[in-house]
Parts: structure tokens; C-alpha cells; sequence
């Protein structure tokens, strides 16, 4: 569970970075989500799409792979 202040304060952004460094390591997939229950207006990312591109520049990821269930795109389990 994230918010904007752990990518804006650089320890909170380091401890992110090692975390998920180290569980890629072990090769365990870390799932992120915003963390909608403290995070006010103000301070959202918005959505987790613009989350999952945030991480993935942090964590100079070679691909970002976003999944949808929009109309059009998908349309059976």
C-alpha cells in the first residue's frame, strides 16, 4: 500500500527501492495498490495505473505490463 509521499520523500523512495530489489531477488512478485484509506484528495496519485508507472521509472523496469478489464478489450473471464 502506497502513497505519493513514500515516491516524494527520498528514504520512504530508498526503502521502497531495496524492498522491492530484494523480493525480485527472491523471485517474489511485490503487488502494489494505493493505500486509498490514508491517502486524502490532495495527495492521490489518482488511479494505480499512474502508480504503476511511477514504480516502474523508479525502478527503471524494462516493461510495464497494464491489465484491463475495459469494454473492448475484454470480454469473458
Amino acid at each position: 500500500m502506497l502513497t505519493e509521499g513514500d515516491m516524494k520523500d527520498r528514504t520512504r523512495r530508498l526503502n521502497l527501492q531495496n524492498t522491492l530489489k530484494e523480493l525480485l531477488k527472491w523471485k517474489i512478485i511485490p503487488i502494489l495498490n494505493e493505500n486509498d484509506a490514508v491517502a486524502t484528495a490532495e495527495i492521490q496519485f489518482g488511479d494505480n495505473d499512474s502508480l504503476a508507472s511511477l514504480v516502474a521509472v523508479m525502478m527503471r523496469a524494462e516493461k510495464l505490463v497494464l491489465m484491463t478489464d475495459v469494454d473492448g478489450l475484454f470480454d469473458v473471464d
